[in-house]
């Protein structure tokens, strides 16, 4: 080995207490200048960490167990839940407004509707009926915020009710080119009516 590089090893063993004692008094600093509760949290993040990385089976059983237990409750007292969440909403309307455009939300209320659909359309049934001027003041509001998408539905909806010859547009067939209303259209003839359609289509199928 040449003096020349006895030499720069000398000097770098030289330096590299003084790195070292940096290192551990820019530590001490920091360590200083949190406060007693911060440093408590810190070590408490840091005894968690660990424990997930060495457990994560163990984690996982007891996240799932948790999630159970809340839906258990959540699904407990349904009220006291949809009542927390409409306050949380009026609190922070911003936040609220993200989530719901959010796919996650999305999912959740596309597989709870799948779940019970027939309790939420009872339900949407009985709130439309005790706060009808309310629903179309919010109908209105939204065809008129989302033009392109109130146009879609309402085709959607025309053709479905052909289709399936649903009691409106029975009545619609009934009442073309008179003066009726719905409201003047009883049961009974719709239901004449639509056993006319039917038989009408079967025989134009066979043509």
């Amino acid at each position: 080995m040449s003096a020349h590089s006895q030499h720069a090893g000398r000097r770098s063993q030289a330096a590299s207490p003084d790195t070292g004692r940096a290192g551990i008094g820019s530590t001490v600093l920091l360590e200083n200048s949190l406060s007693e509760d911060e440093r408590r949290k810190q070590l408490i993040r840091e005894k968690n960490r660990r424990f997930r990385l060495r457990h994560p089976e163990r984690v996982k059983a007891d996240n799932a167990r948790r999630a159970k237990a809340r839906q258990e409750w959540a699904d407990a007292n349904r009220e006291r839940v949809r009542e927390q969440k409409r306050q949380s909403a009026l609190r922070h309307p911003e936040t609220a407004k993200r989530y719901q455009r959010s796919e996650k939300y999305r999912l959740y209320h596309k597989a709870r509707y799948a779940a019970n659909s027939e309790s939420v359309k009872q339900r949407a049934k009985k709130w439309k009926d005790e706060n009808k001027a309310r629903h179309l003041e919010t109908v209105r509001r939204w065809q008129a915020s989302h033009p392109v998408r109130t146009k879609e539905l309402k085709q959607k909806c025309k053709r479905k009710a052909r289709t399936t010859l649903s009691d409106s547009y029975v009545k619609q067939e009934l009442a073309r080119k008179t003066t009726l209303r719905h409201s003047d259209i009883p049961q009974e003839l719709v239901e004449l009516k639509r056993a006319h359609l039917k038989i009408h289509r079967q025989l134009k199928a066979k043509k």
